[in-house]
């Protein structure tokens, strides 16, 4: 299916934590604006190629958004990732939202979920920005989606042509009858409504280190409550400044996610290498069916009893950088009932089965 509507063959009555979407990290910082605030060049910093439109286009859905609120950066401020010298500022957060209304706009049975976190300034002026841009008042149509109950729990027909935005930050002014809803971790006290979710960036540049991260998500997602949250799985690559040791030495991010696997270790070491552009069809089976590509092994242990089980283990957002539609059609091909099995482990005799 096409990666920019693709939301358009899924079910209606499919929840939204029954389906999986590709998310695109640090989504407001690419290359045609980002401009550095410290003495790092920009390519430490960038995470995208393209705006939020053409991310949408490529098939993202999710799309995680960091606001700096500063002085002369205009109304509601910029897009930012990185701290003051080592960081880069990216397109505004005004573009930002026309883009999603532009792209709602265009594809109406599509929807699209804004994550704001780590805001730096006043939250309020976000919010504003937010409400005159999808609200009613910017186009005659209302794209924010306003409910009091969990969202992850609700029909893709109730989230078509709407926009989802949810804060970590508390403040009075986010509140769902303003079609403005709280973000919260799984393991965090639980709101009465807004979304839920679980899942951690692995803080590693080495891909296998951050496959060990991810695995130890899916495992424990497979034990927390169906449907009451999605689960987000970080296909990323990070520098983890407080560990250089463990690192591949580079800051460059489009570097590390395009670097090409080496067959002849992979092959002495039965490890995967590379970056995560080259290693989707790892990922994939891992996820579909709990092995490991390279080594043969099992990764995962989780015991399901049925398609509907299987269906919610699946992550249901999958976080990268530099989306492109190649890699969205990847992630969007794991809500194809063929890849909904999952391995599962005999209670009696440990022997692993897969199932489809």
């Amino acid at each position: 299916m096409p990666a920019h509507n693709w939301m358009s063959s899924i079910n209606d009555d499919r929840l939204l934590s029954e389906i999986t979407m590709p998310g695109s990290h640090d989504a407001g910082i690419h290359a045609d604006v980002a401009e550095k605030r410290g003495i790092a060049p920009e390519r430490f910093a960038i995470t995208q190629d393209v705006g939020i439109y053409d991310q949408c286009m490529r098939g993202s859905r999710f799309f995680d958004v960091r606001v700096d609120v500063g002085t002369g950066q205009g109304p509601g401020g910029q897009t930012y990732h990185g701290g003051k010298q080592t960081g880069t500022l990216g397109q505004s957060l005004d573009d930002t939202l026309r883009d999603v209304r532009r792209f709602l706009s265009t594809y109406g049975r599509e929807c699209v979920i804004l994550r704001f976190s780590k805001t730096k300034g006043n939250v309020v002026e976000v919010v504003n920005r937010v409400q005159t841009i999808l609200g009613p008042g910017a186009g005659g149509v209302d794209l924010l989606f306003r409910t009091n109950t969990n969202i992850a729990a609700q029909k893709i027909s109730a989230l078509r042509l709407k926009a989802i935005c949810v804060f970590e930050e508390t403040h009075d002014a986010i509140k769902a009858t303003s079609g403005l809803h709280r973000f919260s971790r799984y393991d965090a006290p639980p709101l009465p409504s807004g979304l839920v979710a679980c899942g951690k960036y692995s803080n590693s540049s080495r891909l296998r280190e951050v496959v060990n991260g991810q695995v130890t998500k899916i495992d424990e997602h497979a034990n927390h409550a169906p449907n009451s949250h999605l689960f987000v799985l970080y296909w990323t690559q990070t520098f983890n400044v407080l560990r250089p040791w463990k690192q591949g030495f580079t800051m460059d991010i489009r570097k590390v996610s395009f670097k090409p696997p080496n067959f002849q270790k992979e092959q002495q070491q039965r490890r995967i290498t590379g970056g995560a552009h080259h290693n989707m069809d790892y990922l994939k089976r891992l996820v579909s069916m709990g092995t490991d590509a390279r080594s043969g092994q099992q990764k995962t242990r989780v015991l399901v009893t049925s398609a509907a089980d299987r269906r919610r283990i699946m992550p249901n957002v999958i976080m990268y950088d530099f989306v492109n539609a190649q890699m969205s059609n990847e992630i969007i091909s794991l809500n194809d009932p063929v890849l909904l099995g999952h391995v599962v482990e005999d209670e009696y005799d440990g022997v692993a089965q897969m199932f489809a």
